[in-house]
């Protein structure tokens, strides 16, 4: 099967050694449908048991993304249509499903994974890049897990991957949603080398080349290494390294209240503390003790309650409403309910850790 014809929101190239997948829906920044999930599954499944496979690379068809995370209008509009009454639970929960099932095919990938960023990397797109084994920043890559901004909380396992990060910049990054460039990612465990998109081609040539002499997973561990070598670029880090004697200090509070206490005591905070304050409180106080809960876990077990977050904030309303503000009307002007910190309470925040209707299979694929 030629799973180029079944879409042509995915470019599939597997005619060597390195099997490349290019995001090619480019209008919607490369958006992940449930379309493109699927294929990207099948793909991953065909070249597990395809010995002339050596590895497989990510990346985008366009400079201006790699991928903006999740399609959530699609999302929207299926829940929608359960909280009407027109589709049952499971349709509105199918997607995170498959999406955290691809994810995890990604982390316990047979052959070595290669993900280059270009430009806009948010939410999902990283469930792509953080479970692979190389994860390459390109000069314009803008990285952020928004999701705090659209009543929901940063999924596909990046809590994982936020809690690695050095002190509270992660959590920082998950609370604010703000973004970050290619040395900060680096600096922060985000990314592994910095390549611009333009030696993307050369790129893939030199990792074909060394994989063209490899045999056994190892060996062609080091065979991409190896060409990435050439072509990474040092990083140093951004703004984020250089904030973060503030960020630790300002996140380490218990609560949220706490958190905005301590910002408020330095003009920097302050303008930290206004961000958050558009974001969604419920959001805020559920992604809090989410990352802090979920430390030292595996990423397998990062997806499982990743999953049945996601169920729960499908649930809710302020989902809807952030995507309603954020990406359909987009008036920036969410109705958050409850609509102010204090107002979310201890109970409405555990509601959310409570066990969901369905459980996460990762062996379904």
């Amino acid at each position: 099967m030629n799973l180029n014809d079944l879409s042509d929101d995915i470019s599939i190239e597997d005619n060597g050694p390195l099997a490349k997948i290019r995001l090619n829906r480019p209008a919607a920044l490369n958006a992940l449908s449930l379309e493109m999930i699927r294929l990207i599954s099948a793909a991953l499944r065909q070249w597990a048991e395809n010995d002339r496979i050596k590895a497989v690379a990510f990346t985008s068809t366009s400079e201006r993304a790699f991928c903006a995370g999740g399609d959530m209008k699609s999302v929207y509009q299926s829940g929608m249509a359960f909280r009407r009454g027109q589709a049952q639970e499971k349709v509105a929960s199918v997607f995170f499903g498959e999406e955290y099932v691809m994810n995890s095919m990604i982390a316990s990938y047979s052959k070595p994974v290669i993900t280059l960023m270009p430009g806009i990397t948010m939410g999902g797109a990283y469930g792509i890049a953080g479970p692979g084994d190389f994860r390459i920043a390109c000069d314009n890559t803008a990285f952020a897990m928004p999701e705090v901004a659209i009543g929901f909380f940063p999924d596909v396992g990046s809590s994982y991957f936020l809690n690695k990060c050095p002190g509270e910049t992660g959590l920082f990054l998950a609370l604010t949603g703000n973004t970050i460039g290619p040395e900060d990612m680096v600096w922060a465990g985000l990314a592994s080398h910095i390549i611009p998109f333009s030696e993307r081609e050369r790129l893939f040539d030199a990792i074909e080349t060394c994989l063209d002499q490899a045999s056994g997973l190892q060996s062609c561990h080091q065979a991409v290494r190896s060409a990435l070598e050439e072509f990474g670029e040092q990083a140093s880090g951004g703004w984020l390294r250089e904030w973060r004697r503030e960020i630790d200090r300002g996140f380490s509070g218990e609560s949220i209240e706490e958190i905005l206490a301590t910002l408020q005591e330095s003009e920097w905070g302050r303008r930290v503390a206004e961000t958050m304050a558009s974001r969604s409180p419920t959001s805020l106080k559920v992604v809090l003790e989410h990352v802090r809960a979920v430390r030292g876990l595996t990423y397998e077990q990062v997806l499982e309650r990743d999953f049945s977050l996601a169920q729960h904030f499908i649930a809710g309303h302020d989902f809807y409403e952030g995507v309603r503000a954020v990406l359909i009307d987009k008036d920036k002007a969410a109705r958050w309910e409850p609509a102010a910190i204090p107002d979310v309470n201890r109970d409405h925040v555990e509601s959310y850790f409570t066990r969901a209707s369905f459980r996460l299979d990762c062996h379904a694929t």
